[in-house]
């Protein structure tokens, strides 16, 4: 308590107008007197907060030929991003936000989507703070992360799920598929801002 008043007296004693050197020393004298020298400790502490993975900043999920899979039969859920690492030591945390380029949606390389053009998909999430449910990704997710957990690290997988498209009846023998032909694709981004 005796420290604090101390600091008290002396911040008031600096903020005002420039003293003159010799009352400057003799504060500092006053101190040396009474046997004690005062020391402010101090560090600082830079803010990290991402999401980080040892790889590459992109992976690649290949669901495969969804030709052979009747359609509105889904495949077993996918975890992924599962080597993304959420590391913040923000006291209040971070939004991780989750986005679907197409909404949701694999559409056919070369085609802008619509009928015949597109797969609808899944997205869900693991991991405490940043679960959310099973879902098509048609507006962004925004998980808010207030946790401990972060300051050193805590993974957040991605769960993804697709249907098949294979058409549930035969022609002459020879199963059709509800979409054309190509490859599918749609990009989520995963993007950390600290609050």
């Amino acid at each position: 308590m005796r420290l604090s008043s101390i600091i008290a007296v002396l911040t008031i004693a600096t903020a005002g107008a420039a003293s003159p050197a010799w009352a400057q020393t003799a504060g500092s004298q006053q101190a040396a007197d009474e046997g004690r020298f005062e020391v402010r400790m101090e560090a600082s502490v830079s803010q990290i907060c991402g999401a980080f993975t040892s790889t590459s900043g992109s992976t690649v999920v290949d669901f495969g030929d969804l030709a052979g899979v009747n359609a509105g039969q889904a495949l077993p859920v996918r975890t992924v991003a599962t080597d993304v690492a959420y590391i913040c030591n923000e006291p209040n945390g971070f939004l991780r936000t989750i986005s679907s380029q197409n909404g949701g949606r694999l559409i056919r390389t070369g085609s802008a989507g619509g009928a015949g053009n597109e797969i609808p998909y899944l997205v869900g999430g693991t991991g405490g703070d940043l679960a959310f449910a099973l879902q098509q990704l048609q507006t962004p997710v925004v998980s808010n992360a207030v946790s401990p957990a972060f300051l050193l690290g805590a993974a957040g997988p991605l769960q993804v799920q697709v249907s098949g498209v294979r058409s549930p009846v035969a022609q002459n023998g020879i199963f059709g598929t509800t979409v054309f032909a190509g490859t599918y694709v749609d990009t989520l981004t995963i993007s950390v801002t600290a609050n």
